[in-house]
């Protein structure tokens, strides 16, 4: 069986909905224990330089959509740290 083009499957019809860029919200990403570990465990395998690319992407994306992004991802920094203790308490 051949891989197919989304063009040879669905024929579009009707209006096209686009979406707006500016009305995104940034919502909480809260992943079980198990996957919390791994994802933290991927981010600390990365090198600083890594680091500084991936967050450098993020912002560049996000900064002009987002009043208080730096907030918002020192917030969510904050969770992931109190939870990496945790988890370190527990199950490490």
């Amino acid at each position: 069986m051949t891989k197919k083009n989304i063009s040879e499957i669905v024929t579009r019809c009707g209006p096209l909905l686009d979406p707006d860029r500016t009305r995104v919200l940034i919502r909480p990403f809260i992943p079980s224990s198990d996957r919390c570990k791994r994802i933290i465990f991927k981010i600390m395998k990365l090198s600083d330089k890594e680091v500084k690319i991936l967050l450098n992407k993020i912002l560049d994306e996000f900064a002009d959509r987002h009043q208080k992004i730096n907030d918002v991802l020192l917030s969510r920094f904050i969770y992931c740290l109190t939870e990496l203790k945790r988890l370190n308490n527990t199950s490490f």
